[in-house]
């Protein structure tokens, strides 16, 4: 007799469990997730989920309906109620995958004349590309009709976890500086040089400027000219600044910056003669 109130209990006790893991086994299948911009999406794992998107299926009645995600715009899910994270989420999946029902399967739930819909999946729009680095290069360049060199033309370069260009918009600050070399009795270096900031300016920075790739921007010589001032060292060095609204501001420097470019023959005419230009280039000493 004791055994058998034993095994009445234990009878009980199976009974009162069982509507709660059938329960936990029916939503096993079902998946939501959180995505990266607030919005949830509920369904089951759809055949045509991969490494590089997750697909869900929601069944109504006459109608599947297929909604496709990139996994790096899933932030975290829940298999039933058990949260999962991203990562494995994706390892889960692979081994849970349903397929959709074909229109015969539809048709003939479908009594009585209701209508059968059937909706293509829809891929999700990947979320923008985030600026990690900003990498940037300068040169000596030239923009107007004569042949003296201008300023410094800077390539600016925005660039993902990926090493790929992104198209932003926002603001951006270069600023030149220059070694001063100063002479001491015609030896050079002899007395401590001095760093100089000789150029600044702003440029307004559009996604527009990235069509072709690295977006480019003049920073003339403002005050003193490499030509016509000797005391200005052969290099500098150029100071970028980007400011992008909700990203945050980058920055980026190049200390390899050639301001006068070696050339024997204008040396020569600077030993031998007033100017580094000859005559007919009719070339004009600026900002001295």
């Amino acid at each position: 007799m004791p055994a058998f109130k034993n095994l009445h209990l234990v009878f009980a006790f199976v009974l009162v469990l069982l509507p709660c893991l059938a329960g936990k086994i029916r939503g096993q299948d079902l998946v939501t997730v959180l995505l990266a911009d607030g919005r949830q999406s509920s369904g089951k794992i759809h055949e045509h989920t991969d490494r590089a998107r997750l697909w869900l299926l929601r069944q109504e009645a006459t109608v599947d309906l297929v909604s496709g995600f990139w996994w790096d715009q899933v932030k975290e899910g829940w298999i039933g109620d058990q949260h999962v994270g991203r990562e494995e989420l994706q390892e889960w999946s692979a081994t849970r995958k349903q397929r959709s029902r074909t229109v015969w399967e539809i048709a003939k739930i479908a009594s009585q004349g209701e209508p059968i819909i059937m909706l293509a999946p829809a891929a999700s729009k990947p979320a923008p590309r985030r600026v990690k680095t900003l990498v940037i290069r300068a040169y000596p360049a030239q923009w107007n009709r004569d042949a003296l060199t201008d300023g410094l033309r800077i390539s600016v370069a925005p660039l993902d976890s990926q090493g790929q260009i992104v198209p932003v918009n926002g603001q951006i600050e270069f600023t030149l500086v220059v070694e001063i070399e100063k002479l001491n009795g015609g030896q050079v270096g002899s007395i401590r040089p001095e760093f100089r900031d000789t150029a600044r300016k702003n440029f307004i920075v559009k996604s527009s400027d990235f069509v072709n790739g690295p977006a480019y921007y003049e920073l003339p010589f403002d005050h003193g000219h490499p030509e016509f001032d000797v005391n200005i060292g052969n290099q500098g060095l150029v100071h970028a600044r980007l400011s992008i609204p909700g990203q945050g501001v980058f920055e980026a420097s190049d200390a390899q910056v050639t301001l006068r470019e070696f050339s024997r023959f204008r040396d020569q005419l600077q030993y031998f003669t007033p100017s580094r230009y000859l005559p007919i280039e009719n070339i004009r000493p600026r900002n001295r």
